[in-house]
C-alpha cells in the first residue's frame, strides 16, 4: 500500500503523516507533488490549511499534476481524502476573498459562515461543554491540542435581535451523523468530537453527499461524501483517537 500526501505548500502535511504513521507503515507514506508518486499511489489525501482560491492556485501551479490528480481521482477511482480546506476544493466554486473555481468533484459551493444569526437561530444553538483532557496515540499532537483549546469558545450570549457568531469556528466540536453506513464513518459514534478550525463551510448541491453535520449556529456540513470521494471539515490529524479511527477506516476502505 502506499499513502500520498499532496504536498502543494499546506501547513499541516506533516501532522497529517505523523497522526498516519500511527496507523500505518511509515514506509507506505510519502508527501509529494510529483506525478510519478500521484500515479503509484493507492490513497490520496489532500489536506488543507488556508484558503480555498490559493490552494488551489497552488494545484494549478504544480505543473501537469492537477489533470492526473483529475484522473486518478475521477477515472481510476483512487480513494481520495480532502481535509478541511482540502473538502472544501471539492466544490464547483469558492467565495474566499472572491470568486474561486474548484475541483468540481462534489456539486456545491464554499460561502463564509453567517456571523450574524436570528434570534431563533441563536436559542437554537447551545453552548459548547468543556471538553476533558484525553491521551491519544499521539502524545504529541494531543498535548498541543489541550494546551491550546481544551473547549470550544462559547457562543455569544443571545439579545433581542439576534446573536454575533465568533468566527473562525476553532476548537472541538461534537458532529451529527446522519444515518449510513459509510465503511470510513464505523465505529464513529454520533456526537463524537473532533478538531474544527474554519471560517467557510460547503453548502452541497445534493444533501445526499452530506454525511455529517456540526451545529455551529446552524448545522454547517462536517462531512462529505460521493463515490470513491470522502472530505472532513475537521482535522482528523489533531483529533484524538477518533480522528485516528476515522483515518484507519479511510485506509481500509475499498471504494
Amino acid at each position: 500500500m502506499k499513502i500520498l500526501i499532496i504536498d502543494y505548500g499546506a501547513g499541516n502535511v506533516c501532522s497529517v503523516a505523523n497522526a498516519l504513521s500511527h496507523i500505518a507503515n511509515p514506509q507506505e507514506i510519502t508527501v509529494s507533488n510529483k506525478i510519478s508518486d500521484l500515479k503509484s499511489a493507492n490513497y490520496l489525501i489532500l489536506p488543507g490549511v488556508g484558503a480555498f482560491g490559493d490552494c488551489m492556485d497552488s494545484l494549478k501551479n504544480m505543473e501537469g499534476f492537477l489533470p492526473e490528480m483529475r484522473n486518478q481521482v475521477l477515472k481510476e477511482k483512487k480513494p481520495f481524502l480532502g481535509i478541511c480546506v482540502g473538502m472544501q476544493v471539492l466544490a464547483n466554486i469558492g467565495y474566499e476573498n472572491g470568486e474561486h473555481q474548484g475541483l468540481g468533484f462534489i456539486n456545491g459551493h464554499v460561502e463564509k459562515i453567517p456571523q450574524i444569526l436570528d434570534a431563533n437561530s441563536a436559542k437554537k444553538s447551545t453552548r459548547m461543554r468543556d471538553l476533558p483532557q484525553t491521551q491519544s496515540l499521539f502524545s504529541q499532537t494531543q498535548s498541543l491540542l489541550t494546551k491550546k483549546s481544551t473547549r470550544m469558545r462559547d457562543l455569544p450570549l443571545e439579545g433581542d435581535g439576534g446573536s454575533i457568531l465568533k468566527i473562525p469556528h476553532m476548537g472541538w466540536n461534537d458532529i451529527i451523523i446522519k444515518p449510513n453506513k459509510h465503511a470510513v464513518l464505523q465505529g464513529i459514534e454520533n456526537g463524537e468530537h473532533f478538531y474544527f478550525a474554519n471560517s467557510y463551510h460547503f453548502v452541497c448541491q445534493n444533501e445526499n453527499n452530506v454525511l455529517a453535520q456540526v451545529e455551529y449556529g446552524d448545522k454547517l456540513t462536517a462531512i462529505v461524501a460521493k463515490e470513491n470521494i470522502f472530505g472532513v471539515q475537521f482535522h482528523p490529524e489533531k483529533s484524538g483517537e477518533t480522528g485516528l479511527k476515522l483515518l484507519k477506516n479511510f485506509l481500509n476502505w475499498r471504494p
